[in-house]
């Protein structure tokens, strides 16, 4: 099973979207409205391709709308909220550029260093052995360090034995009954990346010098993490709650299962009657955050700020690198067929953050048993979120169909949120 692709995400979010309606009474009740939109959510959510969902629109202020639909855990019943807590695949990329951009102010590194400053081990692209590789580079994807057949095979992890009706996202060499068990993020990137190490390949890099084609990369998001600890002294985990979880008050948010409450966490389904086995990741940054549509709310209302000059992470320097176009156009592969037939466009990269078509920022995610979006309009300032605990590897489900019914909807409301505020 390959990952979800978060680029097919967001041009198809970018391609698929509706237009809001634009006849809204201002003195509409904001209570009639929210109701009138949790009545449209459940009739999408009665279609029974997902078996739960959360959902959110935000802008500056806050939050307008959050509501959960479905369950979280079909056996025992137990209700996806709001307040349900799910792992968001390569939205917790975003962690990671606010990361770097957090350690470039506090003087831990540049993102223009290259990263053999910083790592007790050589990374280089073994076709181009004496190009370097800069952090930009692996922030916005043109590092040439792209994800190999092991990556994709060992990136999951079993935290414990399934049950007859459980099933395990992919067939891997690893398996711990402890999460505490698995090898470091360090150790998994060196055997990757390292000449000569256990699982290195000349397949995981380009054969293109640094800096001259973008290729989205999980791999890329791990060093840079990883860069991170380094960098601190102290894991990326650490960094990123210290600086990023705990300021925004997101105190049911985490990396780890054992550090939330475990009966909010939700199930992950291959289809609807067919629940994976509980898992994790090595390479743990680059999609292993476990959040609620709540708490990753207030993430997004400060993207938001941040984006108008008002964030509270970060300087309002650092938030205009965070989202600026940070690849020139040339460096992109060509993008049509490979992704949506007819569909010729692309997206541009700031630090690890999604700058697709019709003015929306953010990113995607995709693991199995989950998908997830979190974007926001730069034009309008509002945004959404939608977390699911299904697979979209098989869109015949009816799956797509259901997913961006509901993503839709949340925009056919916002004006009529706004006006009714």
């Amino acid at each position: 099973m390959n990952r979800i692709t978060p680029l097919t995400i967001i041009i198809l979010l970018a391609f698929c979207s509706c237009q809001a309606p634009s006849g809204s009474t201002k003195n509409q009740d904001l209570s009639n409205v929210r109701d009138s939109l949790t009545t449209e959510l459940q009739r999408i959510y009665e279609q029974g391709f997902i078996n739960g969902f959360s959902v959110s629109i935000v802008n500056k202020s806050g939050s307008m709308y959050q509501n959960g639909f479905g369950y979280a855990n079909k056996n025992p019943e137990i209700d996806f909220t709001e307040n349900t807590i799910i792992n968001i695949g390569s939205i917790s990329k975003s962690l990671v550029g606010l990361s770097l951009m957090k350690a470039q102010e506090l003087g831990l590194l540049s993102l223009d260093d290259p990263i053999n400053d910083h790592l007790p081990f050589t990374v280089e692209n073994p076709h181009f052995p004496t190009e370097t590789i800069t952090i930009r580079q692996l922030a916005n994807h043109t590092s040439t360090i792209i994800d190999t057949e092991y990556f994709e095979r060992t990136c999951y992890v079993m935290i414990a034995e399934p049950n007859t009706t459980d099933i395990y996202p992919i067939e891997v060499p690893y398996f711990f009954n402890d999460p505490k068990d698995t090898i470091s993020l360090a150790n998994y990137i060196e055997s990757m990346l390292r000449k000569g190490a256990n699982a290195y390949s000349k397949t995981a890099f380009l054969e293109v010098k640094p800096g001259e084609k973008y290729q989205y990369s999980n791999t890329g998001a791990g060093l840079a993490a990883l860069i991170i600890e380094i960098a601190s002294e102290q894991s990326f985990a650490e960094f990123s709650t210290k600086n990023i979880l705990k300021p925004l008050k997101m105190e049911s948010s985490g990396w780890k299962r054992d550090d939330l409450e475990e009966n909010r966490i939700s199930k992950n389904y291959a289809t609807t009657d067919t629940v994976y086995a509980d898992y994790h990741l090595i390479n743990y940054p680059d999609g292993g955050l476990l959040t609620s549509a709540a708490d990753l709310s207030k993430l997004l209302v400060e993207l938001i700020k941040g984006y108008d000059g008002e964030g509270s992470l970060l300087t309002s320097e650092s938030f205009e690198t965070l989202f600026a176009k940070d690849i020139a156009e040339d460096l992109y592969w060509n993008l049509g067929e490979d992704v949506i037939p007819v569909i010729n466009t692309r997206l541009d990269k700031g630090i690890f953050m999604g700058l697709a078509p019709k003015n929306t920022i953010g990113h995607s995610g995709g693991d199995p048993g989950v998908v997830s979006f979190m974007f926001f309009n730069s034009e309008t300032g509002i945004g959404r979120i939608l977390l699911i605990n299904m697979s979209i590897d098989n869109p015949s489900q009816g799956v797509f169909t259901e997913l961006f019914d509901v993503w839709n909807k949340l925009e056919a409301y916002q004006e009529r949120l706004i006006n009714a505020s």
